[in-house]
């Protein structure tokens, strides 16, 4: 089923923030949020030493301890299961001897942690919020003559997590078999493992994109023995199959409308509208870092974009924290675009930030 981020604790006056992650886009949320200089808390694994006796202390066994770090680096990879946070340990068991020292705490889904913020910004309750709100999740299946695809649509971006090869001659000897009777084994290996992912979690939509005519002959295969899947599914044309077809399927508008839940539609629409502005030579803009530091600092910023690798860059580097105090002052608008997307792409073309004012900044 789809889980959601659960909240053990909250308390903005203490900025003491206690969650646990149930799977990768959770991690994602976090790495959002963390900030160089909180504390984090979690389990995590030591190796000690141990002295023999010869003067020198050797590397003993790994064991598992409760320790706080202060936090001086994140490291997240989309559609890896482990976000790794780098800094100095704070708290620890005393036989260890490592306050002071460095330790990397590497989160993974079904962890609980808890952190105590720096800055707890209207921000960070924001993402939590949506977070804890995400219902949506959809599979993706490129279906073509030489591979299939899958891959998970969510917040973070598209994960590709499995490719299904066929045994398919290329030239096929059609006239002995029919077209059915030569994809029959491929169609039922691709509908196993479609079963396969719908068992193991709850998927709001099953998306399956094909050239029209493997589209056409998969919906025929389905209609004779498996006609709830076929209920199941929303069928989309695409040029080619396989992984290709899944980055295709991306960029269309079919898929941005399916996918208005996860808000793409609207960071894409966002980013346009940047890019329209500019061409249309409107001075209510700002764009790259230098430029909406200026503008934020004058309260003229309406509505901030900026990618989510760039935010989490930025935040390391402490070069973001007086822009977001400022935008918040001047009550704007702060929207985290993911870089997996071509509108996160295109972002990334203007330094990864832009935004829109409420008036031209010189």
């Amino acid at each position: 089923m789809v889980t959601k981020l659960k909240i053990r604790e909250l308390n903005v006056e203490e900025k003491i923030i206690e969650l646990l992650l149930e799977d990768r886009e959770d991690l994602y949320y976090l790495a959002l949020i963390l900030d160089k200089g909180d504390i984090v808390y979690s389990w995590t694994w030591r190796q000690i030493k141990v002295d023999k006796g010869t003067g020198k202390a050797e590397r003993g066994e790994r064991i598992k301890v409760y320790m706080g770090i202060q936090v001086e680096k994140v490291e997240f990879q989309k559609f890896t299961d482990r976000l790794r946070i780098l800094g100095k340990v704070v708290e620890a068991p005393e036989y260890l001897h490592i306050k002071g020292r460095y330790h990397t705490i590497s989160l993974y889904p079904i962890t609980e942690v808890k952190i105590i913020k720096k800055e707890l910004r209207q921000l960070y309750l924001k993402l939590i919020d949506e977070a804890v709100k995400k219902t949506y999740k959809n599979l993706l299946i490129c279906l073509g003559d030489q591979e299939t695809a899958f891959g998970i649509l969510s917040r973070g971006g598209v994960e590709i997590v499995l490719t299904l090869f066929s045994q398919i001659a290329k030239k096929a000897d059609f006239k002995k078999r029919s077209y059915m009777d030569e994809y029959r084994e491929y169609f039922t290996t691709i509908v196993n493992e479609i079963w396969k992912f719908l068992n193991r979690e709850r998927y709001d939509r099953v998306i399956l994109a094909a050239p029209r005519f493997l589209q056409e002959l998969f919906q025929n295969f389905l209609s004779e023995k498996h006609r709830k899947l076929l209920n199941l599914m929303i069928f989309l044309n695409v040029e080619e199959g396989g992984i290709a077809g899944i980055y295709e399927l991306v960029r269309r508008e079919e898929l941005a409308r399916l996918a208005k839940e996860l808000r793409l539609d609207y960071e894409k629409k966002l980013v346009e509208t940047i890019f329209t502005l500019l061409e249309r030579g409107n001075k209510r803009l700002a764009i790259g870092l230098k430029e909406v530091a200026q503008a934020a600092k004058l309260g003229a910023i309406q509505k901030l974009l900026i990618t989510d690798t760039k935010f989490i860059e930025l935040k390391e580097k402490e070069k973001l924290s007086e822009i977001l105090e400022n935008i918040e002052k001047s009550r704007g608008e702060i929207v985290i675009i993911s870089s997996e997307y071509e509108h996160g792409m295109k972002l990334k073309s203007l330094g990864g930030i832009a935004a829109f004012l409420y008036f031209p900044v010189s």
